[in-house]
């Protein structure tokens, strides 16, 4: 009999210390971190590439600052806003710097809540680039609110650029793909 109430105790005291812990992780589920990530694709030396930026968890950001830097072989051509900060101010930078330029959004009338592209980047892979080569695209943030100015803590992941010395499918080395090919 005493045998039994003990472990009785035993069973209680373990269910209850479980309570809080199911609690904790049920909550911690609901709260999602947004993850940048720089698209990784290849491109020929000498050649332009567009490069996304994407956004996957977005909980609705209302400001944000990204800082996209990249490797010496890569110059920045072109910016361009992408659709899932629709509604926002874009504030493109007056010239772009290898050691980091910021874009800036900032809130006026988001109008939906959507993952996909933040930003297209153009780049120049220079003509002296080795094959095999791979140049990163880095990203970092800060500033990150949602619509009633709380921060947003992010993940974030850089992308590279694989520099190959053919053109995929061109079987005939000719630099297009026909129906030769």
């Amino acid at each position: 009999m005493k045998n039994r109430i003990i472990a009785m105790l035993m069973v209680i005291v373990m269910t209850i210390s479980l309570v809080p812990s199911m609690l904790l992780n049920a909550s911690a589920a609901d709260v999602s971190q947004p993850t940048f990530s720089v698209e990784s694709t290849w491109a020929v030396a000498g050649s332009t590439i567009e490069v996304h930026v994407n956004i996957d968890n977005n909980p609705g950001l209302y400001g944000a600052t990204l800082n996209i830097s990249w490797s010496e072989g890569l110059t920045l051509v072109d910016a361009e806003n992408g659709s899932v900060f629709n509604g926002l101010a874009f504030q493109e930078p007056s010239r772009y710097q290898s050691t980091g330029t910021n874009f800036l959004w900032y809130g006026t009338n988001l109008r939906e809540v959507q993952d996909g592209t933040v930003l297209k980047l153009t780049f120049q892979v220079a003509d002296d680039v080795l094959p095999t080569s791979r140049l990163t695209v880095n990203i970092s943030g800060k500033g990150l609110t949602d619509i009633n100015d709380r921060e947003i803590i992010a993940n974030y992941v850089p992308g590279n650029i694989r520099v190959i010395d053919y053109l995929p499918g061109d079987t005939t080395s000719d630099g297009e793909i026909t129906t030769a090919d």
